[in-house]
């Protein structure tokens, strides 16, 4: 299949991109402004930008889910992908296979004196605990199995099936997840170098998403939106 150049992707929800986009812009500048003067407590301000980011990212899935499964279904990215199977399948039974033998060694690890009544015959029999065990693992290698799903699909989408701005986008997003999982097991969030990369590729990022979004379809407006809140003040 050739690759597509993918530059632009029309917005769904304008308003609500530019009100998610500016609230992100507004923290950053202000985590900015508080590393030089202290003014709010880094803790809380840090715990509000994750509550922004979070919505960010909800709201990039509501803006641009439309123009995505068009995109995909315009080239029949879904049909007939033996791949995906695959890799759920794969995903699904390494996972389970290693979850299990875990599950196992943790049960069934023997102190000298387990091991001692296991040598004269003593077998403790299975626990209900161990079926419960059991089922975990498999909830879990199911978990395991959708994260590889739409790890696979975000890597195929944005580095080998489109170019261009998506693919830029697609990088982006990736340094940014790699960032956070750093920040959640480092104590050393303090340090210049961090911040400083959080902030760049924060800033590149909302830089890159504005200039992804078309909004030639408004399709939430100010007009719209006076117009419905007329409507439903008649209604009362």
């Amino acid at each position: 299949m050739a690759k597509i150049k993918v530059d632009k992707m029309e917005c769904h929800y304008p308003v609500l991109f530019k009100v998610m986009w500016l609230s992100t812009a507004i923290w950053i500048a202000l985590s900015i402004a508080n590393s030089f003067g202290n003014w709010m407590i880094p803790s809380k301000l840090d715990y509000v930008g994750m509550s922004i980011l979070l919505l960010f990212a909800v709201s990039l899935v509501i803006c641009f889910k439309k123009g995505l499964l068009n995109l995909i279904n315009q080239h029949g990215l879904f049909q007939g992908d033996s791949w995906s199977r695959k890799v759920v399948t794969y995903a699904f039974l390494l996972s389970f296979v290693v979850m299990l033998v875990l599950s196992i060694w943790d049960l069934c690890a023997t102190t000298g004196a387990e091991y001692d009544s296991a040598r004269n015959g003593v077998i403790s029999s299975i626990t209900i605990g161990f079926v419960l065990t059991i089922v975990g693992d498999v909830f879990k290698a199911a978990i395991v199995s959708v994260v590889s799903l739409i790890l696979y699909w975000y890597i195929r989408m944005c580095f080998v099936l489109f170019y261009g701005h998506i693919r830029k986008l697609g990088v982006e997003m990736a340094l940014g997840l790699i960032m956070l999982a750093f920040l959640s097991i480092s104590t050393n969030y303090n340090l210049w170098w961090v911040n400083t990369m959080v902030v760049l590729i924060a800033a590149i990022f909302l830089y890159d998403i504005w200039r992804f979004s078309d909004f030639q379809a408004s399709h939430l407006s100010v007009p719209e939106i006076k117009r419905f809140v007329e409507d439903l003040a008649k209604e009362e």
